[in-house]
C-alpha cells in the first residue's frame, strides 16, 4: 500500500529514501490516474481497454501527418523534426505520445497538489539509470521519424527490450526549462514495476502548495514564465569544484544512454579511480564494454563488480550473457544459476539459461528453463520462440509451431517467431 504524506518534510523523507539514479518525477492531481500519454488515454474506447503498439503508432503519425498538411511544420523559418512537432503539440494542449516528467521533485509535487476536488493527488518517481531500459535522445537522433522512438522491443538482444526514451529539449520553450522538463516516450503506458509512488493527503494540498511558495519560491508565476538557463548556472561567480566519483558515474551514465560508449567509458573510469569499490561504475563500465564488442573486458568488470556486491543478481545476469556470447555456455550457466538463486522470479534469467543449455544440446533441460521464464511471465514472447526452437529439434513441430503462434500473439512484430 502506497504511503500517504501531509507535509514537504514527509515528502522529502520519501525521496531520500528512494533507490536508484537518475530519478524523474511525475505529478498526477488524481491518484487515480495511471501514468501514461495523453495520446493513449484519448484512444481508449472504453475504460479496461489497452490500445495495441500498431493503433497508438498510428495516431502518432496520423497527429503529424495532419499537423504537418495544415503547414505548421514550418515555425519561424524553422521546419521541426517529429520530436520538435511533437513538443510543440504537446505544449499547446495537444494528446501526443510524449509523457511529462520533471527532474525536481518540489515541482512535482506542486502540480500534484492542484486542486482535483475530493480526490488524493500523487506523485511517482521513476529511476533511470539502468542501462538496459532507458535510452537518451542524442543529437543524431532529433531528426530520425517518430516510428523509430516507438518500436515495440528490439530483438537482437534480450538486454535491448522494452527501452523508453529520455529526451529533453532544453531551447523549445522557457516553460519547459523553468519546470526542469524531461519527456519520456516509447510505449504508451508506464507500467507500476518502473516506479515508486506517493499519495498526496487531499485535505493537505492547499497547504502545501502555500509552504512551497513560501520556502522554495515555487508559484504559477515561476514556473510558466522566462527562465535564464544554463549559462547563468556557469557564470565566473559560481562556486566549483573536481567531479566525485558519483558525478563521473552520472556523466557516463549520460555519455552511455546517447550511444557515445567510449566517453561512457572513460567517465566510468573515472569514477572508479575516485572510488576503487564502486560497484555500479564496474557495472556499467562492464553493460558498455559488451555494447562494444568487448565481452573479455565486459566479464573482467562484472568479475570485479560481484567481488564488491555478491548479492546482485543483474550482474551475474549480464555477465552470463557475455560468457554465451563468447561461447562458453557452461559458464553463462553457472551465471544464471546464481542469478535465480538470488532472484527466484527472475524470468529472463531462466530464458537465457534455456539458450545456453539449448546451445549445448541439451534441448529437454532447455525446454524447462523456457516453461519456468513463461510460468513468471505468461507473456515472455522470446521465450515461447526458444521453446518452440527446443520442441523443433526435438521433432516436435506441432509443439513449436503452437509456441511461435503464442509468441506471435503477444508481440505481432517478431520476426523471427514469423520466420521460425
Amino acid at each position: 500500500m502506497s504511503e500517504t504524506i501531509k507535509s514537504i518534510e514527509e515528502f522529502i523523507s520519501w525521496t531520500k529514501q528512494l533507490e536508484g539514479g537518475l530519478l524523474l518525477f511525475r505529478s498526477l492531481a488524481d491518484a487515480e490516474w495511471e501514468v501514461s500519454a495523453a495520446a493513449y488515454r484519448r484512444i481508449k474506447t472504453f475504460p479496461d481497454e489497452v490500445p495495441s503498439p500498431s493503433v497508438f503508432q498510428n495516431y502518432v503519425k496520423q497527429l503529424l501527418n495532419d499537423t504537418s498538411l495544415r503547414g505548421f511544420r514550418e515555425q519561424k523559418g524553422k521546419r521541426h523534426s517529429d520530436l520538435e512537432l511533437l513538443a510543440e503539440l504537446q505544449h499547446n494542449g495537444a494528446a501526443t505520445c510524449l509523457i511529462d516528467f520533471t527532474t525536481n521533485s518540489l515541482i512535482a509535487l506542486w502540480f500534484a497538489c492542484q486542486e482535483e476536488p475530493g480526490k488524493e493527488g500523487k506523485v511517482v518517481a521513476m529511476p533511470t539509470d539502468k542501462i538496459e531500459l532507458f535510452s537518451t535522445v542524442s543529437y543524431q537522433q532529433m531528426e530520425k521519424p517518430v516510428e523509430y522512438f516507438l518500436r515495440e522491443e528490439d530483438k537482437d538482444s534480450p538486454l535491448e527490450e522494452n527501452k523508453l526514451w529520455k529526451w529533453t529539449p532544453e531551447h523549445m520553450s522557457n516553460r519547459i526549462v523553468a519546470q526542469q522538463s524531461v519527456f519520456v516516450f516509447g510505449r504508451g503506458k508506464i507500467e507500476q514495476t518502473h516506479y515508486k509512488e506517493v499519495m498526496i493527503d487531499r485535505d493537505r494540498k492547499e497547504g502545501i502548495r502555500s509552504e512551497l511558495r513560501e520556502k522554495f519560491g515555487i508559484t504559477e508565476q515561476h514556473l510558466f514564465s522566462d527562465f535564464t538557463g544554463f549559462a547563468l548556472s556557469n557564470a565566473h561567480d559560481k562556486p566549483y569544484s573536481d567531479y566525485t566519483a558519483v558525478e563521473h558515474l552520472k556523466l557516463g551514465m549520460e555519455f552511455h544512454q546517447r550511444g557515445d560508449l567510449e566517453k561512457a567509458i572513460d567517465a566510468y573510469n573515472k569514477a572508479t579511480e575516485c572510488n576503487p569499490q564502486f560497484f555500479k561504475a564496474y557495472y556499467n563500465r562492464g553493460i558498455a564494454k559488451y555494447g562494444l564488442g568487448d565481452y573479455p573486458r565486459a566479464i573482467t568488470d562484472y568479475d570485479v563488480a560481484v567481488e564488491i556486491n555478491s548479492q546482485d543478481a543483474e550482474v551475474y545476469y549480464n555477465r552470463g550473457f557475455a560468457k554465451h556470447k563468447m561461447g562458453d555456455h557452461k559458464g553463462a550457466i553457472a551465471d544464471y544459476d546464481m542469478a535465480v538463486g538470488i532472484d527466484p522470479q527472475y524470468a529472463d534469467a531462466y530464458n537465457t539459461r534455456g539458450i545456453a543449455k539449448h546451445a549445448l544440446g541439451d534441448y529437454h533441460g532447455a525446454i524447462v528453463e523456457f516453461d519456468k521464464a513463461i510460468e513468471i511471465n505468461p507473456q515472455h514472447a522470446m521465450a515461447y520462440t526458444n521453446r518452440g526452437l527446443s520442441s523443433a529439434d526435438l521433432g516436435d513441430y506441432p509443439g513449436a509451431i503452437a509456441d511461435h503462434d503464442k509468441a506471435i500473439e503477444f508481440n505481432p512484430g517478431y520476426s523471427d517467431a514469423h520466420s521460425n
